[in-house]
């Protein structure tokens, strides 16, 4: 589901029928600069994109709750888009910065820090619908569903077992649905009816 935060982790389906163990994916670190014309409508007027998902936010921010300043990914969604415009048919961009509480532990080949998940887009990135084929008088138009999919790099299974490997498992599970709670209304209702 949009906005929601997901731990990924990869495994290894062998030839015999067994399968590995799940490894941890950690999600992206945080990105200093980013395209401004990459993120969508969140009304950021004023917004530095030089610190995209550390940048303080003021305690005057209508979005911040805390009433301090926390970083801006503990607030809004900090997905962005490389390639592709807001609301065409195809994009290509990061998932949203996200980190847990705790930390990487130590002497397993794991980052260094906080344990980082994977924050997808929210509707505000990335639409749930575009439409093709309208102009400003005419009604007439195609409604498409946009669908989202994570496209994975830099996968080598090891020349000492990759005979034996049949098949690359990708695991994909929700964090807490404590941590979830804002999402779980979105996309139960969408209006898509048109009136004269």
């Amino acid at each position: 589901m949009r906005d929601e935060v997901y731990s990924l982790g990869i495994s290894l389906e062998y030839i015999d029928g067994s399968e590995s163990d799940v490894y941890h994916i950690p999600g992206r670190e945080k990105r200093v600069t980013i395209d401004p014309a990459g993120v969508g409508d969140f009304g950021l007027t004023g917004a530095s994109f030089l610190d995209w998902d550390s940048e303080l936010l003021s305690s005057g921010d209508p979005n911040n709750p805390t009433g301090g300043t926390p970083e801006r990914w503990t607030i809004y969604n900090t997905a962005y888009r490389t390639v592709g415009t807001l609301g065409g048919l195809t994009t290509e961009g990061e998932l949203g910065y996200w980190e847990s509480t705790e930390d990487y532990p130590t002497g397993y080949d794991l980052p260094v820090g906080k344990i980082r998940h994977h924050r997808l887009p929210s509707a505000v990135n990335e639409p749930i619908f575009t439409k093709l084929g309208s102009t400003d008088n005419d009604l007439t138009y195609s409604l498409y569903k946009r669908k989202l999919t994570i496209n994975f790099e830099n996968i080598d299974i090891p020349a000492s077992i990759s005979s034996l490997v049949k098949r690359v498992k990708f695991h994909f599970t929700p964090r807490d649905k404590e941590q979830n709670k804002s999402v779980v209304g979105k996309g139960a209702f969408i209006n898509c009816v048109t009136s004269d």
